[in-house]
């Protein structure tokens, strides 16, 4: 074998790991450089089009900011499961978002459907929209109880 081959061998291998990574483990970047080196022609295309895929998405989720907008559903979830909250259903097929400490006679804090009677009635038109209007009200009459609920559950996880 010529010098000049030894020498592109010894470019083309430079970095790798001396042994593989063991079998279901993640791979160090020496491994994978290894593996890589090892694997057939069609291996190489398989893994580098996984490999592009996977940092054009998430170059997508650091462009839509989903970790952030991660931090936005928290609120929402919150209020999914807030025990002061229920909703309610007419005859309309419509549905009322009510509070347990402000029933207000039967009036909902906001109405889910057609336009409510009640021209001072909030009326959404998406569900989403409906959690939202709760979040809004959780954080307007009901600042400590969403403050200390929120303590409360940072430190129960604390404890897990």
């Amino acid at each position: 074998m010529s010098d000049d081959l030894r020498a592109e061998i010894a470019r083309l291998r430079a970095g790798e790991a001396d042994t593989p990574a063991e079998e279901g483990t993640t791979p160090t970047p020496a491994q994978w450089i290894r593996m890589w080196n090892d694997g057939t022609a069609e291996q190489r295309l398989k893994w580098a089009s996984i490999v592009l895929a996977n940092s054009e998405q998430a170059a997508r989720c650091f462009q839509m900011d989903h970790e952030g907008r991660l931090a936005d559903v928290d609120p929402l979830l919150r209020a999914l499961q807030h025990p002061r909250l229920l909703l309610s259903g007419d005859e309309n097929g419509g549905v009322g978002l009510h509070c347990r400490d402000h029933f207000d006679a039967g009036r909902p804090l906001a109405y889910y459907g057609d336009a409510h009677p009640d021209p001072e009635m909030t009326t959404v038109q998406t569900i989403p929209s409906l959690w939202a209007e709760a979040v809004k009200h959780l954080s307007t009459a009901h600042t400590v109880d969403t403050q200390s609920e929120k303590s409360g559950s940072e430190s129960s996880n604390s404890r897990a």
